[in-house]
């Protein structure tokens, strides 16, 4: 798992074994921005980083952003970075995915499995060094989108006297996501997506329950002559006697 400044310059799939070495270079920090997803909240002076995502971002097959998805809520990713799962399985069956796998037996990393939970949207979002003013690329247009979160499964040793589960692990390219400011904003559901990732982490697949966000219109059925009626109690009877039982009370107490 590589984030923000661990990110290798040069990327190149072919050449991961030599970018897992100590010394391999890496790029400067950077966060990433939307131009069309965010959200403007107090960080109104650089509302681009506050990256939002709905069910189109979520992966709705993982139990961790299953539900979420299919609430209708929006999730807040403010100020993330770039995140880069090396897997060996987006290689294929190739010469640099078996040198990887090697790699990875090198330095004790078990096998694993690992699934997007949050992405970007594509044409959407860029990164840059946080202290760079905000310009998007030219070609953001075509931009691909960036994976903001991922579940990763290790497979247990042969050893373990738990075969039947594997070590998990959630990554989310963002801190502030978890903050108690993002998490005390009741639009998004941080709260409820990180509930179901402790649950998840667990072992315990069963999730959050969070109702579908539902919008009905106030709608009244009835004749033209009881809607004539109804409109003139509501805007002239009814504010009528408030007002006049002011007037009294005000004349009572002089």
């Amino acid at each position: 798992v590589l984030l923000g400044p661990g990110i290798p310059r040069g990327l190149d799939p072919a050449q991961w074994p030599a970018f897992l070495a100590a010394g391999a270079p890496t790029r400067p920090g950077q966060v990433l921005a939307s131009m069309h997803h965010h959200f403007v909240g107090q960080d109104a002076v650089l509302p681009h980083h506050n990256l939002l995502f709905d069910a189109a971002g979520m992966n709705p097959a993982h139990p961790v952003t299953a539900q979420t998805a299919a609430g209708g809520r929006s999730v807040l990713s403010p100020w993330s970075t770039i995140l880069t799962i090396v897997d060996p399985a987006g290689l294929g069956d190739s010469a640099a995915a078996n040198d990887l796998i090697a790699a990875y037996l090198a330095i004790g990393t078990p096998p694993f499995t690992a699934q997007r939970l949050l992405s970007t949207y594509p044409g959407d979002v860029w990164a840059a060094p946080r202290t760079d003013p905000l310009q998007p690329p030219a070609q953001l247009a075509t931009a691909k989108p960036f994976d903001l979160a991922c579940a990763l499964s290790y497979h247990a040793a042969a050893t373990s006297v738990r075969q039947d589960r594997h070590t998990r692990l959630v990554v989310w390219a963002s801190r502030q996501a978890a903050s108690d400011g993002v998490l005390g904003l009741g639009t998004f559901a941080n709260a409820a997506l990180l509930a179901d990732c402790c649950r998840w982490l667990a072992n315990r697949e069963a999730a959050t329950d969070i109702p579908a966000a539902e919008t009905a219109a106030f709608r009244v059925d009835c004749s033209d002559n009881a809607l004539t009626y109804l409109t003139a109690i509501l805007v002239a009877i009814i504010p009528c006697l408030f007002i006049g039982g002011a007037i009294i009370a005000w004349w009572e107490r002089r």
